[in-house]
């Protein structure tokens, strides 16, 4: 799965088992842990429903799945602080601060540098 990963764009990279220790702590180091640490649990929750269904059923996932996902996004805490973001500061600012991976949307508050 791990070329194909890649070519799908799901992947980053390809580790060899030996390697993940070392990979991992240069990743912290670089700031990735952060960077995917400010990831939504939604996202992640969703990322991984898709994944698993796809693996599970060797095919992309169909629009019933989609429902899910979308049930998903706009009604976790992380989807209502979204929208009252998007309703507070304007939609552009939203997807702004989202994108940036600086922004807790859990507790709604922006992320600390030292996470």
């Amino acid at each position: 799965m791990g070329s194909r990963g890649m070519s799908w764009g799901v992947a980053g990279g390809i580790v060899a088992l030996r390697l993940v220790h070392e990979v991992v702590a240069s990743a912290e180091r670089k700031g990735l842990a952060q960077r995917i640490g400010s990831v939504p649990q939604n996202t992640l929750m969703m990322q991984k429903l898709m994944l698993n269904r796809t693996l599970k059923h060797g095919s992309a996932v169909d629009t019933e799945d989609g429902h899910a996902v979308d049930g998903i996004a706009r009604h976790t805490r992380e989807g209502l602080n979204f929208k009252r973001c998007a309703a507070e500061a304007g939609w552009k600012q939203a997807v702004e601060e989202r994108d940036q991976g600086s922004f807790d949307w859990t507790r709604y508050e922006p992320l600390a540098q030292s996470r």
